[in-house]
């Protein structure tokens, strides 16, 4: 829960793209274990619709902390969870990926 409330946190972030996403969000706090709650302004309908995209991408808050600024960018790393893994980002000509061994679900 850790890492999921401290990703949607970011995404709320004003210098973040999708922060418009929380604007009717009143309050994120972690209430377990794995549990975070999130209370609203107003009805919203189309807020898990939201988070179904770039809003609701849960990132390693190590990960991210470390990169620093070069997170996300160019020839970095990113720090999501997955079966493959960036091994290499040549901006404007290619991105090339790996089986990532230590995959928690169903190996690729």
């Amino acid at each position: 829960a850790d890492d999921v409330l401290w990703s949607l946190e970011r995404h709320a972030g004003k210098k973040m793209e999708q922060s418009d996403e929380f604007d009717n969000v009143s309050s994120m706090k972690k209430t377990g274990p794995r549990e975070i709650t999130l209370r609203f302004k107003a009805p919203d309908a189309l807020f898990t619709k939201a988070l179904a995209g770039d809003a609701g991408i849960v990132y390693s808050k190590k990960e991210v902390t470390a990169q620093g600024e070069e997170f996300g960018t160019p020839g970095h790393g990113d720090a999501c969870s997955g079966p493959y893994t960036l091994s290499r980002w040549k901006s404007g000509d290619s991105v090339t990926i790996q089986r990532y061994d230590d995959y928690w679900g169903k190996k690729p």
